[in-house]
């Protein structure tokens, strides 16, 4: 029986071939029954199978295992039992199927937003900071952090990444703070390190004009704006 073991995840087929050989000298067409015994928890193509083999000729017969989701991890024995009909030989042949546990989750990429809010209105023209912090078991490679498309704001290899708006060079209207993070790479392949992107949204509203100040007296009127 070959191979004589394999491994693979739950729901994964692997096939595992008997070959039989018949020795019988002078002897008609004889005939193998095969009868598989595999695990609980695993499913199979085929339970039993005969194979009716010429004196000296050889003949295989193929066997799907494939584990479903009872299967714990670990090794598994598969037991094919084969009778041969002339001499009620019988012989059994093994093989086995590591089933490994299932890989950790992910660890998850926490990144904090603070300073503005999603849908604030700003009035006034002073500054405001906008403050990301991001955290993950890898560490962080970069925290990049865009208004309205344009980056603004670049923190390499650190946790803490700070933008201040300068709301006096804005105009009145729409305006969104997009953060990008990303962490290192830490074991896995490449490509596959830990990312994820945020919006957030504001509007710059700008202040009303301030009331004219009237002041009469003797006659004469002042109006200051």
């Amino acid at each position: 029986m070959t191979p004589s073991t394999q491994s693979g995840a739950v729901g994964t087929a692997r096939t595992y071939t008997v070959t039989i050989r018949n020795n019988n000298v002078g002897c008609p067409i004889t005939r193998f029954d095969l009868n598989a015994n595999i695990p609980r928890g695993f499913t199979t193509n085929r339970t039993n199978a005969t194979l009716n083999i010429a004196s000296g000729a050889t003949a295989s017969v193929a066997f799907a295992i494939t584990p479903t989701n009872t299967v714990t991890p670990g090794v598994h024995g598969i037991t094919v039992n084969i009778r041969e009909s002339i001499t009620n030989l019988n012989r059994a042949v093994g093989a086995t199927y590591n089933v490994p546990p299932p890989p950790a989750p992910p660890a998850q990429l926490i990144v904090n937003r603070s300073g503005i809010n999603n849908g604030e209105r700003i009035t006034g023209n002073g500054t405001r900071a906008f403050r990301v912090t991001a955290s993950h078991p890898d560490g962080i490679e970069s925290i990049n952090i865009y208004l309205n498309n344009t980056r603004v704001q670049t923190c390499t290899a650190r946790t803490d990444c700070t933008y201040t708006i300068n709301l006096g060079r804005l105009n009145a209207g729409n305006y969104s703070i997009k953060t990008s993070v990303r962490a290192n790479l830490g074991n896995r392949p490449a490509g596959h390190a830990a990312r994820g992107a945020w919006t957030t949204n504001f509007v710059k509203v700008d202040p009303p004009p301030a009331n004219p100040l009237i002041i009469i007296g003797h006659g004469i009127r002042i109006t200051l704006r």
